[in-house]
């Protein structure tokens, strides 16, 4: 049976997908530590997370790093920055800024889409030893920025 994390993070691909008749898309879950450094309250009333982060690759080339954030509720909130993967810039041997053009906050299912400006900065997972991903992006509703250390360990991989 699928966790609840797995099933959010697949409902939420989904609803991020350009359309219904892309194929799946690829999805790697770090384990680590996240800190969420500012959200606009009236659309995200937790800033504490979970260990989990997930880059999720889509057909179209688009790419996002997902946070899950806990919440008083039985839903965990999603908060993804999200931007366009064949933009990337590589900063020397492993490391990354990924473009954010848009960031998209999931609450109890229902799905909040901004236009954004901002990056991700991340280091390859690969290494064997932990990783950084710092995001932050400025929408018309306010300015997002969240960081995430992973544990060293090798992502997890779902999808074809």
């Amino acid at each position: 049976m699928p966790s609840r994390f797995s099933v959010s993070l697949l409902a939420c691909a989904l609803c991020m997908s350009a359309s219904a008749q892309d194929s799946t898309p690829i999805i790697a879950t770090l384990k680590g530590s996240c800190k969420i450094s500012s959200v606009p309250r009236s659309l995200i009333t937790s800033t504490t997370c979970t260990n989990k982060l997930a880059n999720i690759n889509y057909p179209d080339s688009r790419s996002s790093f997902m946070f899950v954030l806990k919440s008083e509720g039985a839903e965990s909130i999603l908060l993804s920055f999200s931007g366009d993967g064949n933009s990337q810039i590589k900063r020397g041997k492993d490391g990354v800024i990924q473009p954010v053009d848009k960031v998209v906050v999931v609450v109890a299912g229902d799905a909040t889409n901004l236009k954004a400006v901002g990056q991700c900065a991340f280091q390859n997972p690969y290494r064997g030893k932990p990783s950084r991903i710092t995001c932050v992006a400025d929408t018309r509703s306010g300015k997002f920025s969240a960081a995430f250390l992973s544990d060293g360990s090798k992502p997890t991989i779902s999808g074809p």
